[in-house]
């Protein structure tokens, strides 16, 4: 529909441009189709500030850290850290891609398609399965009962990893979410850490679909929400003056 989140300019570091750095950071740290030990890892961290300071550096186009973002750049960095000490845990490991680019149609009203694009942070690969790992500066709960995914807002990072895993139907995978506010915790997986089946994908395509098609049908009118609690974390909340 061409309706994208505004942009804010603040002083201190907005919630996404934080998420950003750290995605960029962790993206420029490491490299896609690449084995890593422990070896490897270790040589990683010591890249750490350098590379935290140039995002930063990069996201607010300035020549030198001030202030807040001084102490931010120290958050940003130890939970760099601490992603890459849980990966020496887990060493060795192969990353196949990262922000890897995803673009499927689904299919509605018979002859109607609409394109669903997005990234895949990171997707590790064995000889036996695929993981994609959706990483979250924010709240991120889990369920397993596909049809809460379009009922319980709570639960949206358990439907975006489930648009991952339909964008990648072909492949065997799991799906898991990375907290990073809970970065010790490491990996929490959807559906208890196993492979997620073919019928799973064919319930949640076919709700889907059934979205997409109410969203699309002119008989079905747009209402505002009656819980006004989302309209306080509404970024589109100024355009129908409930925020």
């Amino acid at each position: 529909m061409g309706i994208r989140e505004p942009q804010t300019a603040e002083d201190e570091m907005a919630p996404n441009v934080f998420g950003n750095v750290v995605h960029k950071s962790l993206e420029k740290l490491y490299h896609a189709n690449t084995h890593y030990d422990t070896v490897g890892l270790q040589k990683i961290k010591l890249q750490i500030e350098a590379v935290v300071s140039e995002i930063i550096i990069s996201e607010y186009k300035s020549n030198q850290l001030q202030g807040s973002d001084i102490v931010t750049k120290e958050i940003i960095c130890s939970l760099v850290e601490k992603v890459i000490d849980n990966d020496i845990k887990r060493a060795p490991l192969f990353i196949d891609a990262l922000e890897k680019p995803i673009n499927f149609e689904i299919k509605f009203n018979e002859n109607e398609t609409i394109n669903i694009t997005g990234s895949i942070d990171r997707l590790e690969t064995t000889e036996e399965f695929d993981t994609i790992v959706d990483f979250k500066t924010g709240a991120a709960e889990l369920h397993n009962d596909i049809e809460k995914f379009f009922s319980i807002t709570k639960y949206k990072a358990a439907f975006q990893l489930m648009i991952y895993a339909l964008a990648l139907r072909q492949s065997n995978c799991k799906v898991a979410v990375y907290p990073l506010k809970q970065v010790g915790q490491g990996f929490q997986y959807l559906f208890d850490e196993k492979i997620v089946t073919k019928e799973q994908l064919e319930l949640f395509e076919a709700l889907l679909t059934k979205l997409v098609a109410d969203i699309f049908d002119s008989a079905i009118p747009f209402a505002a929400t009656k819980d006004l609690k989302k309209c306080d974390v509404c970024p589109f909340n100024s355009m129908c003056w409930r925020g």
